[in-house]
């Protein structure tokens, strides 16, 4: 396998997780009570930063993040190279393999955990058996909500399988840039479930395109899928194809089952196949025996009694428009009907990457940002945006070096004075402003008039009940500074789960106000998701797709947030940042406006 970066055989992703794993492990045997925290901020840092971790570890600057001192960073050179860490290793052999199964189960710390280990339940099973059976309740701590909670879990747990969408989609890229530079290789393509967007991915898929001349026609990357299906603990597909056999192959391969199933009538009545081989048309016999050659090294195999011959389909469009159809992206191939739809030519048209005019949500070094904010401004130039909302987080906020007013002055001071090296971006007074407990908004209202793009958003007291975060939220959208909720639910996938939250009464208040709710493009949140967001869409709701980005290479990500907005059925005109900045600032003004409403 091709190394990374660096020399490095891992990726900063690997190291985060393993550095979460240490903490669970660490709190779990009940050790040191300082360390196990210290590795869950480092494995947060790790994977904010998780595009610079080769490049610093590589130039020995991994002390440069925060919380990252000599001893952690050593720990993630090891991880790098290696894929685990001593100390792992001597954790995990203190700890059985169920027990330590059970910390994957939602709403299971590692201290709950432990309390269970101490009660002789050693594996899922017999969790399961002691919950379903009331005996769960008779330990500490434990009553019949909990039990009932936790058999959901285990149910959850026991239905899910793979990576999130977020991380699928990193590994994707990682993996098609690493196949894209072996020798044979013209062009590679994501396909499968992360190509249609998924929010689960159970395995991977790649169409690798290889060259017409290649010294290699049999190019053979079986092993090389197996050792990265290893590494990433889910299988890898690799299908290797010719130019003209491309977009059939490359339709085959993403899917779904759903969306080939309403393609197969279609095919029958034309007399073709769609496979690995590309499509093919059944042709009538011209041999004795009723069997012909099929194409030159591609007999149609699925197709035993009549001979075939292949239809050159470079794209994907190709093979739909011979199939009288019009083409259907990705995103929509897991909807029902889709199919009847391209017959009448009734395919709704879907934001683009190309659509979106500006970020609305970026943090640089003012708070806890990587980079400058002309390092930012710099990078959206680059990327063709038209504006750009600095949004630093606010003062009270300090885990996240937010912003007291004094800082903020000087902030826009250096906004005003960067805003001439970049005379085609429009850079924006923005902030991510935090709700606090009882609703209330950081900085005075004099302060908040003067941004000119607000994100509103909760980092704390997740344990609310519903009552009260339904409150919070709208107390901070009747603020006439709110422009838009950021991730409105606060989950992060596999860390994180949402708080208690109705969809209904968020897109009651959020129409009722006029606020902006965010798909937050981070790999980490996803959110909304591509259901609630279809709901928002549907309610009349405004929407935006942020970055949330830390870093300018983070700004990669508005590809995934857009993603997850076309497997929502939404439309560039759903989406405030596909808009001009005068739609933006409109928006702005009207909520403004909307003092005392």
């Amino acid at each position: 396998m091709e190394e990374k970066a660096g020399g490095f055989k891992y990726d900063a992703r690997t190291a985060a997780d393993l550095f979460r794993e240490i903490a669970d492990l660490l709190e779990l045997l009940g050790e040191e009570p300082f360390k196990a925290p210290a590795y869950r901020r480092a494995a947060a840092v790790i994977q904010r930063y998780a595009a610079e971790i080769p490049r610093l570890a590589e130039e020995g600057q991994l002390t440069s993040l925060p919380g990252i001192g000599e001893i952690l960073a050593r720990k993630v050179n090891e991880i790098l190279s290696t894929g685990t860490v001593e100390l792992l290793e001597r954790l995990r052999s203190r700890v059985p393999p169920g027990v330590q199964a059970l910390l994957g189960v939602p709403g299971l710390g590692p201290r709950t955990v432990a309390t269970l280990w101490r009660a002789g339940v050693e594996d899922l099973d017999t969790l399961e058996e002691m919950a379903a059976t009331g005996r769960l309740r008779q330990l500490p701590g434990f009553g019949p909500q909990k039990e009932k909670a936790i058999l959901e879990a285990i149910a959850t747990v026991k239905r899910q399988g793979g990576l999130w969408l977020g991380e699928a989609w990193v590994a994707a890229k990682e993996i098609s840039a690493r196949l894209e530079t072996l020798a044979g290789v013209e062009r590679v393509e994501p396909a499968g479930f992360v190509r249609r967007a998924a929010w689960q991915v159970p395995q991977l898929e790649f169409v690798v395109v290889r060259e017409a001349d290649s010294v290699d026609p049999d190019l053979d990357l079986t092993d090389l899928a197996a050792e990265l299906g290893k590494m990433l603990g889910v299988p890898v597909h690799i299908y290797v194809t010719t130019p003209e056999r491309f977009g059939a192959v490359l339709l085959w391969a993403t899917g779904g089952e759903m969306h080939l199933a309403e393609l197969a009538p279609v095919l029958t009545a034309r007399g073709l196949l769609l496979g690995p081989e590309g499509l093919l048309r059944r042709v009538a016999s011209s041999t004795p025996e009723g069997k012909g050659n099929g194409t030159a090294d591609h007999p149609a195999d699925s197709s035993p009694d009549l001979p075939s011959e292949l239809v050159v389909t470079p794209d994907e469009e190709s093979v739909y428009r011979y199939l009288g159809l019009a083409p259907i992206p990705p995103e929509l191939r897991d909807r029902p009907g889709m199919v009847d739809l391209a017959a009448k030519g009734q395919v709704p048209r879907l934001v683009e990457l190309a659509d979106i005019q500006g970020d609305l949500h970026v943090h640089t070094s003012w708070s806890d940002g990587r980079a400058s904010l002309a390092e930012m401004a710099r990078a959206a130039a680059t990327r063709g945006l038209r504006y750009l909302a600095v949004t630093d987080h606010s003062a009270s906020l300090r885990v996240a070096n937010g912003l007291e007013a004094e800082r903020l002055k000087l902030q826009w001071e250096e906004l005003d004075r960067t805003r001439s090296a970049f005379p085609e971006l429009e850079l924006l007074r923005g902030i991510e402003i935090e709700i606090r407990t009882d609703g209330q908004l950081d900085y005075d209202e004099e302060i908040r008039s003067r941004f000119q793009w607000v994100n509103a958003s909760i980092h704390t007291g997740f344990s609310s009940d519903a009552a009260q975060i339904r409150r919070r939220l709208l107390a901070a959208m009747k603020d006439p500074a709110t422009c838009a909720i950021s991730h409105p639910t606060g989950r992060r996938l596999g860390m994180r789960r949402p708080y208690a939250l109705t969809l209904e009464h968020l897109l009651e208040d959020a129409l009722a106000t006029g606020v902006a709710l965010e798909i937050n493009c981070s790999p980490e949140r996803l959110d909304l998701s591509p259901e609630w967001a279809e709901a928002a869409f549907r309610a009349g709701v405004p929407l935006t797709i942020s970055t949330d980005s830390h870093s300018p290479d983070g700004m990669a990500v508005m590809e995934l947030g857009v993603r997850l907005a076309r497997r929502a059925g939404l439309p560039p005109e759903a989406i405030l940042n596909a808009q001009p900045l005068s739609v933006v600032r409109e928006h702005a003004e009207r909520r403004r406006s909307a003092a005392g409403r």
